[in-house]
């Protein structure tokens, strides 16, 4: 009976989210948040080319709503039920296999240490490119088996850099510039067809030249 009133409560709570973005994204596209980004056009342009692939995210509202005809994963556990009981983890991540991991870096990665493109709006990065900025309290909970004690914020990029570190010759990531600071990461499988991450990275583009027109 628990379980059916929490499942009902976390249906009503992603309808709700949808039904806002939905609202929202009529009209003007920037009336959606105060501070222009790329995120406000990425996932629209993005659903445009991916669709039935396995993505384990954390910023479910936008992109979920856009990307909603793939098998999404919500790290944080607003719209999965998995994670709405328990924290994200490795082990979570190795039965998704997820084709595509995108996650905000929360406080794991020292922004002001962690400069990898340059100051330009995206690039290809390796992890261990990535690990040489981790915090010192990231270098310790990336250790930690259990993150069940964290707040799932916390724990869905630790679980996401731990998954990496064991599978990181299976992804391409790219870190994105989010509101002035590298904090998106895409991890996306290298086994998919070349030209797959190639539109994705055109899709990113895109999204910053509407972001930033001339």
């Amino acid at each position: 009976m628990v379980q059916k009133i929490v499942l009902s409560i976390i249906i009503c709570l992603f309808f709700l989210e949808t039904m806002r973005t939905a609202y929202l994204f009529q009209g003007n596209i920037s009336a959606y948040a105060n501070k222009e980004d790329y995120f406000n056009y990425f996932p629209q342009l993005l659903s445009e080319q991916v669709k039935g692939k396995k993505i384990a995210l954390t910023e479910a509202g936008r992109f979920g709503y856009f990307l909603r005809n793939n098998l999404l994963y919500d790290l944080v556990g607003l719209n999965t039920l998995h994670t709405s009981k328990n924290s994200s983890s490795k082990e979570y991540l190795q039965s998704i296999d997820p084709d595509i991991i995108f996650f905000h870096s929360h406080v794991t990665v020292d922004k002001n240490s962690f400069n990898p493109c340059g100051g330009i709006d995206f690039c290809s990065v390796n992890y261990e490119s990535i690990s040489k900025s981790f915090t010192s309290e990231t270098n310790q909970l990336l250790l930690k088996d259990d993150l069940s004690n964290f707040s799932r914020i916390k724990a869905a990029p630790i679980s996401s850099f731990q998954y990496l570190q064991d599978n990181k010759d299976k992804y391409e990531i790219i870190v994105v510039s989010y509101l002035g600071d590298y904090v998106h990461f895409y991890a996306v499988k290298k086994n998919l067809k070349q030209i797959f991450l190639e539109k994705i990275k055109l899709k990113l583009k895109m999204a910053f030249e509407l972001k930033n027109p001339k």
